[in-house]
């Protein structure tokens, strides 16, 4: 994967530096995204620039090496969604930032519908049943 930012790994994270480090984060995968679009326009505006048939060879090798961009940027984008996500994940809340938002979602808490109903309230053992998800991140506008 190429290096889009540079995580700081030198100090404990605060506050401050996780705040800093997702704004990085979502910074790198607007310039990600940026790049997908960019690519994928290129690649259609080269199938109307050599679509003669003496330059169709020359069409094929250029979209090859377009094709093979969009699959880097592409994995590269999975690369930092990832990171982005454990990041908010980390500092519990959610962030925006170059018209990206990571939204952060807490674990829901389910029941057992069967076992409990609601004799939890008569019976507050039964809150043994209860079980909490894991928090999810949401990234909108990629």
């Amino acid at each position: 994967m190429r290096v889009y930012f540079e995580p700081n790994t030198d100090q404990k994270y605060g506050e401050y530096l996780m705040t800093h480090e997702i704004d990085t984060l979502l910074d790198a995968l607007a310039r990600l995204s940026d790049g997908l679009t960019t690519q994928r326009a290129d690649l259609e505006a080269l199938a109307e620039t050599f679509m003669p048939p003496e330059k169709w060879q020359e069409y094929i090798t250029a979209r090859t090496l377009a094709e093979e961009n969009i699959a880097e940027l592409g994995a590269d984008t999975e690369a930092v969604r990832k990171i982005l996500k454990e990041a908010v994940i980390e500092s519990g809340e959610s962030h925006e930032r170059n018209g990206i938002s990571a939204v952060f979602v807490s674990g829901r808490t389910k029941w057992n519908a069967k076992k409990l109903g609601n004799a939890v309230r008569m019976h507050p053992w039964l809150a043994d049943f209860r079980s909490e998800g894991k928090p999810y991140v949401q990234i909108k506008g990629v």
